[in-house]
């Protein structure tokens, strides 16, 4: 049962643009991204949005432009 689990991980780990048919090679990279790409942006994801809020949030920007 682990060596099919890591079986699993390992595939999903591995890049699958390659393998794809001529006709779909040209699809977006998220369209073909594994579950650790997405997780990791996904988690990113929330990084940038916390720095957006406090850089940009209730005149953040004005305030920082009139001290330069």
């Amino acid at each position: 049962m682990l060596a099919v689990k890591l079986m699993v991980a390992v595939t999903e780990a591995v890049e699958k643009r390659d393998i794809l048919l001529s006709q779909y090679r040209d699809v977006l990279p998220e369209a073909t991204s594994g579950i650790y790409n997405r997780a990791f942006f996904w988690w990113l994801n929330k990084i940038i949005v916390g720095l957006k809020r406090h850089f940009c949030g209730q005149g953040g920007l004005s305030r920082r432009k009139q001290s330069v």
